[in-house]
């Protein structure tokens, strides 16, 4: 490797800032846009739901999305404990709690995916009974 190719740890460590940021954003975005989405075009997507989907569908999917977000709240201030763990030189407790922040991060991601799914299988079941 050349000289160069040395990256600072400040680089490093801005652009990993950065791009975690860009995580949390897409999954905060995402989750409030399908969530508002669903409670603003509800008589749109299913005009006479069944009930049944209400429960099974519906709420689960605004369970999931609901907790994705909270997920990611949380992750973004144990991210700040763990940067000024670093800062204070321990590096031992912030891996730690990096290890802890890197599985809720993807908690996070699949409980949207999972919330996504079922609001799409909510309306795609109601437009299904709407036909007939």
């Amino acid at each position: 490797m050349a000289e160069n190719d040395n990256v600072s740890r400040e680089a490093l460590f801005a652009a990993i800032v950065s791009e975690a940021a860009g995580f949390y954003k897409i999954i905060t975005i995402t989750g409030s846009s399908f969530l508002g989405g669903s409670l603003l075009f509800m008589e749109k997507i299913a005009p006479n739901p069944k009930m049944w989907t209400l429960w099974y569908f519906l709420l689960p999917s605004w369970l999931f999305i609901i907790a994705s977000i909270g997920i990611v709240i949380y992750v973004r201030r144990k991210n700040i404990e763990s940067g000024r763990l670093a800062l204070e030189g321990k590096y031992d407790e912030a891996t730690e709690i990096d290890r802890q922040t890197a599985f809720w991060s993807t908690t996070s991601m699949i409980a949207l995916l999972v919330g996504m799914l079922l609001l799409l299988l909510f309306g795609l079941i109601n437009i299904a009974y709407a036909a007939t």
